[in-house]
């Protein structure tokens, strides 16, 4: 019975379907096959009954199946399912390929740019993106604010992430932003090729040095200097020679480096990446030349002012001691005029005016001679006290030269001053509180002299410790390179330096104790004599002085010289690195250079004397240059690198 009602049910189904669902679902019966085969009426109405259970099952496998197809359509498609997405039995087969063809086309109308235009845009910014590295290494090349602002463009304008964006391409083409991006890298290459020119052109310009540059007559001066100070600075010209060589070669270099960059292929197109190498290797190159040469030209010019102090401060200390004995004298002598002029004032007694009428006559022939002595005193001291930072060696001789005429002819007015004083009668007792204040007052400038000079030793021996504690690498001055120098020359240095200030503590203290004695004299022989004894403690001080001095600059040329051996090091290091990149042979020449590097480098170590010294740093210099000189020829021209 329930399959009864079950069967009921199912017909009642059947019903409700449309003709059209029925006819769908009795496509596959074969009527005709049906209606010739007779059957009984029982089983055809049992076959009926099957029949339309089986008609009915496939209606609704149909059924599901159009509604399962429909919604994963939907799915699919989405805002487009009402495009067809396959072949339906309810559409004409030619509406169908119609329908596909024209969708195709839209799909490659709506695509802009092209395929081929696309393709051809990919690969220009492929070979740009390429040429990333190059630009950048040239602008870090030129290192300037226009290269750092066109390498920006550069690189926002092949932005992979910007090209192919649909939302720019409305706005700006691939291609146009490619050719700013070509551009751009034109602008670079240009700054890049100015910037070269640049650093030729101020490397090929040579510099001069008075002390090698100077004359015969000169040199030949300097060699009749006696003092142990000024000939260990004179040690240095030798070396300042050689670095001479050294810079006049890489001025030579630059002329050539200039003339070539006519030569270095211009950027043109994404093709041209060689161009954006070969240049940044030149600029390079040039930068490296530069610093080297700027290295050299700054050592070479702070020996050479270190040596012109020193033989300064030999000549003029000489002439500073010779000055300071001419002044006491013109004071001591105007001191004695006074005497004189008091001595026959009005209170005096005229006949004895009248009695020695040639005293009186010889006082004015004093004043004018004193008044002249003065004056070329003044010149002297102008001479000697003259602050030009840019001191030469000719400026120095000319300067000792004219300090002879003035010293010659101030002495020639001095004495005769002196002789005109002498000649007048003097009393014994120096009562005239005036002229005991005048010579006082002489003698007090020698002690303010010495005040200074002491002041002046204690700088220069405070400046000579200092720069011991450099050389010997002291772990504090963490900026002074490694100590390759033997400690024993700045040690001997600094000995005699203490030495040099311990004498001019004591004539410093002698000086004292003759301004103490000056209190207790009256009479105007004995406070001549006093003065003249202050005076001349005082000028061995000067000349302590100058001594010191020379020690002080002795040692910063010590300094410089410590520094120069750093850089051949250095270049000499560079060199063994790249042994790799040369031939057997070459290897084998590299090999014999550095042996006598090391060798000279050894000896600098052990050296006790300045002149060993200078000597082993010379030929380190040589050597070095040699290393790297070897590396070149192997590397060819800049910008063949």
């Amino acid at each position: 019975m329930q399959s009864a009602s079950f069967l009921d049910s199912s017909l009642e189904a059947i019903d409700a379907v449309p003709d059209d669902a029925r006819t769908l679902g009795m496509a596959g019966t074969d009527v005709e096959v049906a209606a010739k085969n007779h059957l009984p009426k029982s089983k055809v109405k049992g076959y009926r009954r099957t029949a339309v259970a089986t008609g009915l099952g496939a209606a609704l496998a149909l059924l599901l199946c159009l509604f399962l197809v429909r919604a994963g359509v939907q799915r699919r498609a989405g805002p487009k399912a009402d495009l067809p997405t396959k072949k339906d039995s309810r559409i004409p087969s030619d509406a169908t390929g119609e329908a596909g063809v024209s969708m195709r086309e839209d799909r490659a109308t709506d695509k802009s740019p092209s395929a081929t235009q696309k393709t051809e845009a990919e690969r220009r910014l492929e070979e740009l993106q390429r040429l990333l590295p190059s630009a950048s290494r040239l602008a870090s090349a030129v290192d300037s604010s226009d290269a750092q602002r066109l390498l920006a463009a550069v690189k926002e304008y092949v932005d992979p992430e910007d090209q192919f964006d649909d939302t720019l391409l409305d706005r700006r083409k691939p291609s146009d932003r490619l050719d700013r991006a070509l551009e751009t890298l034109r602008r670079l290459h240009q700054t890049a090729a100015t910037h070269a020119e640049g650093l030729a052109k101020n490397g090929a310009e040579s510099r001069t040095f008075s002390m090698v540059d100077s004359k015969e007559e000169a040199l030949a001066l300097l060699s009749t200097i006696e003092d142990r100070e000024a000939e260990d600075a004179l040690l240095f010209v030798d070396y300042l020679r050689l670095l001479d060589r050294s810079i006049s070669n890489m001025c030579r270099q630059f002329g050539e480096a200039r003339g070539e960059l006519s030569s270095v292929p211009r950027f043109v197109d994404e093709m041209s990446g060689e161009s954006l190498i070969s240049l940044a290797n030149k600029v390079e190159w040039l930068k490296d030349l530069a610093n080297k040469k700027a290295r050299t030209v700054d050592t070479a010019f702070q020996m050479e002012t270190s040596m012109l102090f020193a033989i300064k401060a030999h000549i003029y200390g000489l002439r500073e001691a010779r000055l300071l004995h001419l002044e006491s004298q013109l004071g001591i002598a105007r001191a004695l005029m006074a005497a004189a002029e008091g001595d026959n004032g009005a209170n005096r007694d005229k006949e004895t005016q009248v009695a020695d009428p040639k005293q009186s006559s010889r006082l004015p022939s004093l004043s004018e001679k004193l008044a002249s002595a003065e004056a070329v005193l003044v010149k002297l001291r102008n001479i000697l006290q003259s602050p030009d930072p840019h001191i030469t060696l000719s400026d120095i001789l000319s300067a000792s030269r004219n300090a002879d005429d003035l010293e010659a002819q101030a002495d020639d007015l001095l004495v005769k001053c002196w002789t005109l004083a002498l000649d007048h009668r003097h009393p014994e007792e120096c009562l005239d509180p005036r002229i005991s204040n005048m010579l006082k007052d002489v003698a007090l400038k020698a002690n303010w002299r010495a005040v200074q000079e002491m002041a002046s030793l204690r700088v220069a021996l405070r400046n000579l410790q200092t720069t011991k504690t450099g050389l010997q690498g002291s772990p504090e001055a963490s900026d002074t390179p490694p100590a390759h120098l033997n400690t024993i020359l700045s040690a001997s240095l600094l000995k005699s330096g203490e030495e040099t200030y311990a004498k001019a503590e004591k004539y410093y203290s002698e000086i004292k104790s003759l301004l103490e004695a000056l209190h207790g004299l009256r009479e105007t022989k004995h406070l001549v004599s006093q003065v003249q004894k202050a005076t001349a403690t005082v000028i061995p001080m000067v000349t302590l002085t100058s001594k010191l001095y020379m020690l002080m600059l002795d040692n910063c040329l010590l300094k410089l010289l410590n520094m120069d051996i750093q850089s051949n090091i250095e270049i000499a290091e560079r060199a063994s690195s790249s042994r790799s990149t040369l031939s057997r042979s070459e290897r084998g020449v590299l090999e014999d250079l550095e042996a006598s590097f090391d060798a000279a480098k050894e000896s600098a170590r052990k050296a006790t004397t300045i002149k060993g010294a200078i000597e082993a740093a010379a030929r380190m210099r040589e050597k070095a240059e040699a290393m790297e000189s070897l590396l070149n020829k192997r590397r060819g021209p800049p910008h063949h690198h």
